[in-house]
């Protein structure tokens, strides 16, 4: 990755997106026939589980 990580619990869409990034960047999605599909999904579980951990930061 960068070496300018973005903070999950500060900017947890900025977050996914950097790291659905360096997947694409890695070829995770080169076997998938829809790569288009494949890299938004990925992105949408990312950004979904950095929002629960920015929650849980939160609330602590």
């Amino acid at each position: 990755m960068s070496s300018n990580n973005v903070d999950v619990t500060l900017y947890p869409v900025h977050a996914a997106y950097q790291v659905a990034l360096e997947l694409a960047k890695a070829g995770a999605f080169n076997n998938s026939s829809d790569r288009g599909t494949a890299f938004i999904n990925a992105f949408d579980k990312l950004k979904e589980r950095f929002e629960q951990v920015q929650e849980e930061s939160n609330n602590k």
